[in-house]
């Protein structure tokens, strides 16, 4: 499904090398006169297929951690229950490909029995981003990170023509098409509600996935505005009237003086609506 992971020189001659060590039943060498083995090795080998087995545990840890992203937990049940609403999973399943890089050629490992690949600190598996590689068996313990590119196929709204920053969208400006859902970090929009009447901050062009980012975010209100403010939490539900102190701006913070005179702040999320942050 997926290309093959290709790593580059020096950790394909350690795994060759220690094949040579058990053929030979060699067992006596230091840890660095391993090292020093698998150097000369690595320096005269081409590029090799990585070991099978290595692969498969790569592929399978990528795919793993894939599967926690929102845009994979999709329910694909929800493409059809509306014509203006569609899962981007849905009709074409879930078509992902991962590409690893190549090792740096610079880079002289030792060789190791048990390598586990990770998750870096700070990287999210979207797109272009890194997977780490750690030694937990060998004469030294070493860690590295490879760049990967991750592609899922699937369905969004794409820019049938090119679209400038600042323009009012239509159905006209839209349709469905296949995309690559983690080309970006923002996600792509699947409401056509979401779309009509929007205001776009970015340019797009023809065939690009319109994304969260591309549009200018919604004023639900303005200062002055009577508002309903919503309070919930588990087993409760309270609602109240007051008038806003600050625009409310979509997904942003906005404030709201309450009938009571208390001042309280929360999230705009609707047309003259906020709830509390609790």
């Amino acid at each position: 499904m997926s290309p093959l992971f290709k790593l580059a020189q020096p950790l394909q001659a350690a795994f060759n090398f220690k094949r040579i060590l058990c053929a030979f039943k060699v067992d006596s060498l230091g840890p660095l006169a391993l090292a020093a083995a698998a150097l000369w090795m690595s320096a005269s080998a081409h590029a090799l297929p990585l070991e099978p087995a290595l692969e498969a545990q790569i592929q399978a840890h990528v795919l793993g951690l894939m599967q926690s992203h929102p845009l994979m937990r999709a329910d694909p049940g929800n493409l059809d229950k509306a014509a203006d609403t569609i899962n981007p999973l849905g009709p074409i399943g879930r078509k992902a490909h991962v590409t690893v890089g190549a090792i740096d050629p610079r880079l002289r490992l030792a060789p190791c029995a048990h390598i586990e690949p990770y998750l870096p600190s700070g990287y999210q598996l979207s797109g272009r981003s890194r997977i780490g590689l750690r030694c937990l068996k060998g004469p030294t313990a070493w860690r590295i990170s490879l760049p990967v590119h991750i592609q899922v196929l699937g369905r969004g709204w794409i820019a049938l023509n090119d679209i400038r920053p600042g323009s009012v969208l239509s159905v006209q400006d839209f349709a469905l098409g296949d995309i690559d859902l983690f080309a970006d970090a923002a996600a792509p929009v699947v409401d056509l509600k979401a779309l009509q009447g929007r205001i776009t901050s970015r340019a797009l062009g023809a065939g690009d996935a319109i994304r969260q980012t591309h549009l200018k975010p919604k004023q639900w209100f303005s200062a002055g505005d009577s508002v309903r403010v919503l309070a919930a939490g588990k087993g409760f539900a309270v609602t109240g009237l007051g008038q806003a102190l600050t625009p409310g701006i979509e997904g942003q913070p906005a404030k709201v003086k309450m009938e009571a005179g208390r001042v309280v702040s929360g999230t705009a999320v609707a047309e003259r609506q906020m709830t509390l942050d609790l």
